[in-house]
Order: structure tokens, then C-alpha cells, then sequence
């Protein structure tokens, strides 16, 4: 897993959304829809979430699941990286397996009120077919929360 100090390198963003902040239900799981989610920035994107739901208290809203499926809509052929932000604010050591574009990493522990941001690389391969795929499975933990993602064009 290539882990990533985030700055300026969201300049290029053509997809950013912070996971289940529109949520109104605290302290429990509701189950996941778009609206649920804050989208900052959306230019010829999308996206489509299977999840076990959304989680939202007063330090953090996430989606979360012990299996995640993640599908991007993006441009065709773009280069680019894609940032996954997970959190274990609560403490359980979460760690787990992430798959993207068939391309498979290990999630370590990531704790603390930091949590961890993910990059992957975004080849014109991946995105050919407008599409861009991640999985994610909770090996420890009970499940993985992603709290924020965003997608760079270089």
C-alpha cells in the first residue's frame, strides 16, 4: 500500500466526496445512497457503492463494510491516481485487503485520529473502459471505514 501525504495534490480533482456527511441519523448504520454522501466535486464522473451502510457520530462519517465495491464512472483512457482516505478513529485495528483495477495491496493498521490515505495509480488500462473498480475486505477489525475519496487527473 503506497500511502499519501495530501496537500496540493488535490488541485486536478475531478471527483472528491466526503463519505456519508449529508447523513441526519447518528450512532447507527443506515443504508448507503447517494444523496447521503457530500460530492465537492464531480466533473464527467460518478460513482456507485455497495456497502453494509453509512456511519455517522460526532467524530466522523464513513461508509463502512466488511466487503466494499466501489465503481467510478470516469472519462475514458484518463491517467491519474485515485485517494482513498480509511479510519479506525475507534480503535478495533482495523487492517484488511484492497483490490484495485485487479491489482491487490494489504490495508496495515491505521488508527488514530489521522486514519490513512491510500493512492492508487491510475493507468489509461484501468480507465479504458470508463470504469474504475475497487474492493475492499476487512481482515481484522470487523470492518473498514473510507471517510473520504477523490479522484486526480494528471
Amino acid at each position: 500500500v503506497e500511502t499519501a501525504v495530501i496537500s496540493s495534490e488535490f488541485e486536478n480533482a475531478i471527483l472528491y466526496i466526503d463519505a456519508g456527511k449529508n447523513a441526519k441519523e447518528q450512532n447507527k448504520s443506515i443504508p448507503w445512497k447517494p444523496e447521503l454522501d457530500a460530492v465537492k466535486i464531480a466533473e464527467g464522473s460518478g460513482y456507485e457503492l455497495k456497502s453494509d451502510g453509512v456511519w455517522k457520530d460526532k467524530q466522523i462519517s464513513a461508509w463502512h463494510g466488511k466487503e466494499m465495491h466501489l465503481e467510478i464512472d470516469c472519462p475514458d483512457g484518463i491517467l491519474g491516481t485515485l485517494y482513498v482516505h480509511f479510519s479506525d478513529y475507534n480503535g478495533k485495528s482495523r487492517t484488511g485487503l484492497l483490490e484495485f483495477e485487479g491489482r491487490k495491496s494489504k490495508l496495515g493498521l491505521h488508527s488514530g485520529d489521522d486514519g490513512m490515505w491510500v493512492k492508487f495509480h491510475v493507468m489509461r488500462e484501468d480507465s479504458n473502459d470508463g470504469k474504475l473498480v475497487l474492493k475492499t475486505r476487512a481482515e481484522t477489525g470487523g470492518n473498514l471505514m473510507i471517510t473520504s475519496l477523490v479522484l486526480v487527473k494528471d
